[in-house]
């Protein structure tokens, strides 16, 4: 009895110890702050979301931010503010005057529930789809300031 317990602790020590393997590896990120205008103001309260190209993040980690009132703006991937991983991407942003009844589908969120938003059809859809838009950003491996002014 004595030695299936101590087998069964021991278990448990070098699980926490190594880790269970259940959690991907994480990307390295750097910085990434910027500025969000549109047609020359700043832009509060819109989401910035970035699609890594061949989109190789795990659902849930995509980096992205909530612009503040000047429009600024710093990247989350794991932790608040912590970055992105380098690479390029397509950016998608949600600006928050956007409505309309039909929602979009904006993917599988943190915890793998289906996340949607009530956008606009209007002239900044395009923004919405990482298809559709015309923004890009490349993330070096350093910090990065990375603005969007939208015409």
């Amino acid at each position: 009895m004595l030695s299936s317990r101590l087998a069964w602790q021991l278990s448990l020590i070098a699980c926490l110890v190594v880790g269970c393997g259940s959690e991907k590896a994480k990307k390295k990120v750097y910085p990434v702050t910027g500025v969000v205008t549109h047609q020359g103001k700043a832009v509060a309260n819109a989401q910035v979301v970035f699609h890594k190209e061949g989109d190789d993040m795990e659902i849930g980690t995509r980096p992205n931010g909530r612009t503040k009132e000047d429009g600024s703006y710093s990247l989350n991937t794991y932790l608040p503010g912590d970055g992105a991983p380098a690479g390029t991407y397509k950016v998608v942003i949600i600006f928050p005057k956007a409505t309309s009844t039909a929602p979009v589908k904006m993917g599988k969120g943190r915890f793998g529930e289906e996340e949607e938003a009530t956008v606009s059809a209007g002239p900044l859809a395009m923004y919405l789809d990482p298809k559709t838009s015309k923004l890009e950003a490349v993330v070096k491996e350093s910090p990065n300031t990375i603005d969007f002014k939208i015409p």
